[in-house]
């Protein structure tokens, strides 16, 4: 894996919203897939979301969170988290 990072990262304010509700540790480990986001958007316990273009939802335990790539200008936009139940990736999709 290369060491310097590549890609930036962008984060919405519901994420941010949403780790003040989560446990601490949980959080710690979010916060660690995201900053992991920034040597390589496609790495690690990832999927593609249906119906969606360009969303992908990463796993940490049993909270998701969904992000965008935008290729051109080398940009991940992490647009929402929460705990998976049910209704995960009907949330899940981007908003446009």
């Amino acid at each position: 894996m290369n060491s310097s990072k590549s890609w930036d990262i962008s984060i919405d304010d519901s994420v941010y919203k949403e780790m003040k509700r989560i446990p601490i540790e949980t959080g710690k480990r979010i916060i660690d897939v995201i900053e992991d986001r920034t040597f390589d958007p496609y790495a690690g316990d990832i999927r593609k979301v249906k119906g969606e273009q360009n969303v992908w939802a990463r796993r940490i335990g049993d909270y998701r969170i969904f992000y965008t790539v935008y290729q051109m200008i080398r940009t991940v936009n992490v647009f929402h988290a929460e705990r998976r139940n049910t209704q995960t990736y009907r949330h899940g999709k981007q908003k446009r």
